[in-house]
């Protein structure tokens, strides 16, 4: 059974879906903090010089935006609001990022009041959060959607590129684009990033109990870290059907066999 916390990566967006990757048993999740606006100056200072006690003194963080019904079911507002990546992880540093982050909201009100208009979505005047996040120097990344964007096609899609690829999240670009086979067995698979990611995609979606996510990654020295998942709001989000993946399964098996055969 879903609990709340899991229900709730349709409607808390970004912070939220991020707090509940961080549960999940064998996710490999970045460090964070999240800070509420709501936040006196001095608190968020104290919370953020504790949770750079946690990280390493020569790391960087990425400090992102995380407004509300941002990466929701119906919204996902990529790329609108100001990210600061390689921030150097010293308090001042972090809070002019901060800033910066939460200022973009005023200066792209346009765009972002457009985009939330299309998708009937009512903008409040409450601040956004922001999240900081421990800087992972990746050696590839990318984002993998459940499906392709056009509907539910029965592959997985991957973008990949060299290095953090940060256009590729925000949506400027697309990297090189691999299409796997939702019924493909984790084992069959050639590549050990590409056994690692399906097998990690899987137990997200299993968890979420969704086959319409929309995940950022990143592999560094071999190890996969999930820095972002929201739901993909192209088309309409979908409860898990076990049977369509046995399906594809049977599909796949059928077509090995043809091929054998000639």
């Amino acid at each position: 059974l879903q609990t709340k916390q899991e229900e709730n990566i349709m409607k808390n967006g970004k912070a939220q879906n991020l707090a509940v990757l961080a549960t999940i048993h064998g996710v490999n999740v970045p460090k964070f903090i999240v800070l509420d606006p709501s936040l006196p100056e001095s608190k968020s200072a104290t919370l953020l010089q504790k949770f750079l006690q946690t990280i390493s003194h020569d790391s960087t963080v990425a400090v992102r935006s995380s407004a509300v019904q941002e990466d929701s079911a119906n919204a996902s507002f990529a790329g609108m609001y100001t990210t600061r990546l390689r921030v150097p992880a010293l308090l001042l540093d972090i809070q002019s990022a901060i800033e910066t982050v939460r200022a973009s909201r005023a200066e792209k009100r346009e765009v972002i009041s457009h985009y939330a208009t299309g998708r009937k979505i009512e903008l409040t005047d409450t601040g956004i959060s922001v999240i900081v996040q421990e800087m992972v120097e990746a050696d590839t990344s990318g984002v993998v959607f459940s499906h392709g964007l056009s509907g539910n096609d029965g592959y997985y899609v991957v973008s990949t590129s060299a290095g953090i690829g940060e256009t590729i999240v925000g949506g400027a670009s697309n990297g090189t684009l691999t299409r796997i086979a939702r019924g493909v067995k984790v084992s069959d698979l050639k590549e050990e990033w590409q056994r690692q990611l399906v097998d990690t995609v899987k137990t997200i979606e299993g968890h979420f109990l969704s086959v319409s996510l929309d995940i950022e990654f990143a592999f560094k020295n071999g190890i996969l870290y999930i820095l972002q998942c929201r739901p993909i709001t192209t088309t309409q989000a979908r409860t898990v059907e076990v049977v369509s993946d046995l399906h594809l399964i049977g599909r796949i098996e059928s077509l090995n066999i043809l091929i054998a055969s000639r």
